[in-house]
This record gives structure tokens, C-alpha cells and sequence, in this order.
């Protein structure tokens, strides 16, 4: 997911605070490009900041959930 992190935002990146299991990213882009690389690597990535955004994004998610809890008819 490294390299789709640089293809996407350029050389532009930063991370840190790296371990075996997760590594947090800064990037400078527009929230739209955020926002459409968040759900397209979910349940990978979580935005941080802006709070803005992370909170668009979690309304997308339990929108999506509930959907899917209707077509289910059940507790996912």
C-alpha cells in the first residue's frame, strides 16, 4: 500500500511512528483525493485530519452498514 501512497500523492509523504502492524501518513491533497483513497483501501485506513473529513468518512461507513443491515434484515 506504500507505493499506492506515493503513485497517488507523489514523493511528497511522510511517515512515521511505523510498527510491524500499522504506520501513519501526512500528505498534502485535497480532501477528495483523501476521501476517495480512504474508501477505496477501507478497512486499512483511517483518516486522522481533519477531523472533518475522518467524520465524513464515518458517516459514509454507518450509512453503508445500515444499508446493509436492511437488505439483510439482520445484525451484521
Amino acid at each position: 500500500m506504500i507505493s499506492d501512497v506515493i503513485d497517488l500523492f507523489g514523493d511528497d509523504v511522510r511517515f512515521m511512528d511505523e510498527s510491524d502492524d500499522e504506520v501513519n501518513v501526512s500528505v498534502r491533497a485535497t480532501e477528495d483525493a483523501v476521501e476517495q483513497f480512504a474508501k477505496t483501501y477501507l478497512p486499512d485506513v483511517i483518516v486522522l485530519a481533519p477531523m472533518k473529513l475522518a467524520e465524513k468518512i464515518e458517516i459514509v461507513i454507518n450509512d453503508t452498514l445500515a444499508r446493509y443491515k436492511k437488505i439483510h434484515g439482520r445484525e451484521l
